[in-house]
């Protein structure tokens, strides 16, 4: 939500759907809490560009300086004390919760409470799964290795 269309094309099928999963099997143990996060930052280039794998790291280390392009007036100051305040009370606490953020709850059983970084943080509920079902049963992963033998045993089929 709040997103171009054209950010589908950018949407990870390769880290998130295994990220969904081990959640859901750590959230079993709630003796050690589990946290899920999304950093859906829009980067200003070419006319804005989707936040990509670890692209929130200079954020959680203060390094947003080193290049340009992390350098939004007004907003990168805030991110990364939200991110590295975050960072650090999980690493010392086993909780992400910091003063800066919505208050961040742990992920149960069925209930993926995902942390919304961005210019504006929130948190959504199993907020992209319905999405990603969408995504899988409509696009092609390039690494589906079956959907690539179903798709040479049909091309044999019809010559």
């Amino acid at each position: 939500p709040g997103k171009k269309l054209i950010d589908l094309d950018s949407i990870d099928t390769f880290f998130r759907p295994a990220s969904i999963d081990f959640v859901e099997k750590k959230a079993q143990h709630p003796e050690s809490p589990v946290y899920s996060y999304q950093f859906t930052f829009e980067f200003p280039l070419e006319e804005g560009k989707p936040a990509w794998h670890c692209s929130e790291i200079p954020y959680v280390f203060h390094n947003s300086d080193r290049a340009a392009l992390y350098n939004v007036p007004g907003v990168t100051d805030i991110l990364e004390e939200r991110l590295s305040g975050a960072w650090v009370n999980f690493a010392r606490y086993g909780n992400p919760n910091v003063g800066s953020l919505p208050a961040w709850p742990a992920c149960e059983p069925g209930v993926e409470n995902v942390m919304i970084l961005d210019r504006e943080c929130e948190v959504r509920v199993n907020f992209d799964h319905a999405l990603l079902k969408l995504v899988e049963k409509y696009a092609q992963n390039p690494f589906d290795k079956k959907k690539e033998e179903e798709d040479e045993e049909e091309k044999l089929l019809l010559h």
